[in-house]
């Protein structure tokens, strides 16, 4: 079925790319401008993304990055039109391979895509798209949002190297401030510092008023000839300052329009959103000062200078049709502005969206008509033809046409299946993530009121959930302190997909009630108790055990997730996310949650099921969240030295003999760990106490964790748990806790795991300085042992001979024989 359908809208697709070349698709037999129907492939991938998971339903990853791969070949076809007129053909083909691999590339925003980048290794350098300074800045930032989302931020592969060092090689990017400060730390060195350059601002006004006059004076078929490649790049600036002083395009903005590449229409267009920050910025439209939001209150309303900007900006877009609203707004949002900067180009997006209603018309009509699945209808391309009789798009200049009375063509060129409000969505996505960026409170209730109108166009995107959970976890140092704003994008993003899917499909009943609530409510207006985590542990692990009562079952085809549980855990992440609180509250409610549940369980799986699902959100979460579970280790081990000296003092002695049959696993004492995580007796009854399940939950976590988690684990062990750790018991809970997770590190990360081992030399050092004896010396030693013949060999030997001269006497006769090198062994054992 998918593929029927695929083959129909490969078909329409290669309508779209229709021109008079004669060429023709060997896929379908239309007309199109391509020797192979390559294009036609990758263009209705990116359009259609649930039919192409149909390929690869349990990894749809791989297939992202195989049709990614395409998109430099496919904007190199683009841009070797440079010989042929920029006419509505091109045009069109321009903003559909744009729109497509803006969609591509963020697809591969999520924490999986980190695993197949680091697959690809030095093959990532393909994925550099030349000549496409937007797509490339996309990617960059796509890139750094995986890695953070991934838990990359500080151990970065050498893939990252690769891609960054190749792209900035091409480009040459300059970033803003805040930019840079969003991203993760392991690529800051790679994003060089864009500073403003009045003098350039100044060059760009004094160009345009000169060349003016020049522009129109001039004659149709001088202007064909008159913008070459080494001349300015300021043919959009000369037709929107016409514009602005009141006078009309003629046929002189036609043929000058048509003697460009695509490649010089770019730069022309980076060109005028310069151009319009540096008229504007004289007004300093960003500043959040009293006065000066007045000021800007002035040039905003009729009759003042940005407004007039503004009505200029739209007859370009809409009334003469030389300016595609969505690779205006994309290039306005990704230029390297700084923060004052950057406010004004955002101010100038939000008035040229939400001040006429050109686009809000579109927006509403599509929403209202058109189903978010509409590619599945078998009236799909009527439905959408009628839609586009009644908001027509022009790309062959037809409206500029009509105002000089020329005849305009038969024949125009018409999208089949996109239209504007489908190529805005990943520019849309583009929009909120750099005004999160930059927020302030200005910016707060600009971002609402731009998802308040513009919002219901996420109905139609392809990853809501992958999306919103992103954003909520790349920006949730931001967003922690703008709780309403979490609600609307929560709002909008979510609820424009409640109509077409099931009840309870991705949010709880309580905190859709708490969107209910009025948007006047405080930080505080609402804080989870344990009863509501509670609810949301009980419908994941429902998920995790196939029972009806957890998240529903989709048609797993034509949704962003190939599964329940995949989808359970990212709407659980995303709701937890969007609470109105900070993240060790947020962990700390769950892990009580958990721990009131379990201490009243008698069945071993359930327990373990859902301290497994605890630990599957954990490693979901930001820094921010999870590193309440160390927090919460600390405090154990704080506990065990505390409880271990009232013990001393009370004259009680360990019971040797009790914890001698817990053999390689346990702790002094009636109250120590027992080799069972959860300490399971043989009346099938679990003496759960929490420094059990402080383990048992450390342990899932770093079973669960990414592999850029699990590389910060000697920086825990080293910065959180080695200042407290000064008794026995406290550093057999340490080595039950790591134990596990020794075999990945050492075939993932054996660096990390060195460092590891190190920091655990340090550790029996000082253990064995502070405790008068040890109990279980020969339980450490054979740890000791155990971690140099299977994983670290001779490599970590100079720091164990630092550590060997300190220690005492029973611990040296155990450990001689780590000391002694293979070639030597003969002589020693003689």
């Amino acid at each position: 079925h998918g593929l029927q359908r695929s083959w129909v809208l490969g078909k329409l697709l290669c309508g779209t790319m229709a021109c008079s070349v004669g060429n023709r698709c060997d896929l379908c037999d239309f007309p199109v401008n391509l020797s192979d129907g390559v294009l036609c492939f990758v263009l209705l991938s990116a359009l259609f993304v649930p039919l192409v998971v149909l390929s690869h339903p349990t990894d749809p990853g791989r297939v992202y990055l195989k049709l990614a791969k395409h998109l430099p070949a496919c904007t190199h076809v683009q841009c070797e039109t440079s010989h042929v007129c920029m006419d509505g053909v091109h045009w069109l083909f321009a903003c559909s391979v744009e729109a497509a691999a803006l969609r591509l590339i963020a697809s591969c925003g999520s924490a999986d895509m980190h695993k197949e980048f680091a697959r690809l290794g030095g093959e990532i350098r393909v994925f550099v798209i030349p000549e496409a300074e937007e797509l490339n800045r996309s990617l960059i930032l796509t890139v750094a949002r995986s890695l953070h989302v991934s838990g990359c931020d500080r151990h970065s592969g050498a893939w990252v190297d690769v891609i960054m060092k190749t792209l900035q090689n091409t480009m040459n990017f300059l970033w803003p401030s805040q930019v840079i400060q969003s991203v993760p730390k392991s690529l800051q060195d790679y994003f060089p510092l864009s500073t403003s350059a009045p003098p350039r601002q100044a060059v760009i006004i004094d160009t345009v008023d000169r060349e003016l006059p020049i522009f129109q004076a001039m004659t149709p078929d001088a202007a064909a000839t008159y913008f070459g490649p080494s001349t300015s790049h300021i043919l959009f600036c000369l037709m929107w300052k016409q514009l602005l002083d009141g006078n009309s395009l003629t046929l002189t903005s036609v043929k000058a329009l048509e003697s460009l590449s695509p490649r010089q229409l770019s730069n022309h267009l980076r060109t005028f959103c310069d151009y319009l920050i540096s008229m504007h910025g004289q007004k300093n439209l960003s500043s959040t000062s009293q006065a000066n939001r007045q000021a800007a209150h002035a040039a905003s309303s009729p009759g003042g200078l940005l407004s007039q900007g503004i009505v200029a900006i739209n007859e370009m877009v809409w009334k003469y049709g030389v300016l595609p609203l969505d690779k205006f707004i994309l290039t306005m949002v990704m230029r390297s502005y700084d923060t004052p900067q950057a406010r004004i180009s955002v101010f100038i997006v939000q008035l040229l969206l939400l001040k006429d209603n050109d686009f809000r018309q579109r927006v509403n009509a599509f929403v209202k008509e058109v189903s978010p699945h509409y590619w599945l209808a078998e009236d799909s391309y009527l439905e959408h033809h009628e839609y586009l009789k009644a908001y027509p798009e022009t790309f062959r200049y037809e409206g500029l046409m009509k105002t000089l009375g020329e005849q305009p063509p038969a024949d125009p060129p018409q999208p089949y299946l996109g239209n504007v409000c489908l190529r805005f969505l990943p520019v849309f996505d583009l929009l909120i993530h750099r005004m999160l960026e930059m927020m302030v409170v200005v910016l707060e209730k600009s971002l609402i009121t731009i998802m308040d109108h513009l919002g219901q166009l996420y109905k139609f995107h392809d990853q809501p959930v992958l999306f919103l959970y992103s954003t909520l976890h790349y920006y949730e140092s931001t967003l922690v302190y703008y709780p309403q704003l979490k609600k609307k994008l929560v709002a909008a993003v979510i609820g424009s997909q409640q109509k077409s899917r099931p009840k309870g499909w991705c949010l709880s009943a309580q905190f859709q009630t708490y969107q209910e609530q009025s948007q006047k409510a405080t930080l505080d207006c609402w804080i989870p108790d344990t009863e509501y985590y509670t609810t949301l542990l009980r419908k994941l692990v429902n998920t995790f055990s196939d029972s009806p009562d957890g998240f529903p079952n989709l048609d797993w085809r034509y949704v962003e997730f190939s599964n329940a549980t995949d989808l359970a855990v990212h709407c659980t992440c995303l709701e937890l996310l969007s609470l109105p609180c900070k993240g060790e509250r947020i962990i700390t409610g769950l892990l009580e949650a958990m721990i009131v549940n379990v201490t009243s369980m008698s069945d071993e799986a359930s327990v373990i099921t859902w301290i497994n699902a605890v630990a599957s959100l954990l490693v979901m979460m930001p820094e921010s969240h999870w590193g309440t579970l160390t927090n919460r280790i600390v405090d154990c081990l704080e506990a065990m030295a505390e409880e271990e000296a009232r013990e001393r003092s009370e004259g009680e002695a360990m019971d040797t003999g009790k914890v001698s049959g817990a053999a390689a696993g346990g702790v002094g004492g009636s109250r120590g760990i027992t080799v069972k995580l959860l300490g399971w007796e043989h009346s099938n009854k679990p003496v759960v106490t929490r420094w059990r399940i402080c383990l048992t939950m450390a342990r899932a976590f770093w079973h669960h964790s990414t592999i850029g988690q699990l590389s910060g684990l000697p920086d825990v062990v080293r910065h959180r748990m080695k200042p407290v750790v000064r008794t026995e018991r406290q550093l057999l809970f340490v080595l039950q806790m790591i134990g596990p997770s020794l075999h990945r590190m050492n075939e993932e990360r054996t660096r990390c795991l060195l460092d590891l081992v190190i920091e655990l030399y340090s550790m029996l050092k000082m253990v064995d300085n502070h405790c008068d004896h040890l109990h279980y010396v020969d339980m450490l030693c054979d740890y000791l042992y155990h971690l140099k013949y299977m994983y670290v060999g001779e490599f970590c030997k100079e720091k164990l001979e630092e550590v060997f001269d300190s220690l005492r006497l029973p611990l040296q006769v155990r450990l001689r024989f780590m000391m002694t090198t293979s070639s030597s062994s003969g002589q020693n054992s003689s």
